[in-house]
């Protein structure tokens, strides 16, 4: 997974990779995924949902 984010002097690319498993990833409804800060959180810590 990369991210690209703004910290308001310039962009951050971030990258995760899971060594032992894959993401598990929300439901996507009307070809768009959304996601709280807590979702993402548990997303990057390679949580299920």
């Amino acid at each position: 997974m990369k991210l690209l984010l703004w910290d308001g002097t310039g962009l951050v690319l971030v990258a995760k990779r899971l060594e032992k498993s894959s993401f598990r990833w929300p439901t996507i409804s009307d070809g768009v995924m959304r996601l709280t800060s807590a979702q993402l959180s548990a997303l990057l810590e390679g949580l299920d949902w």
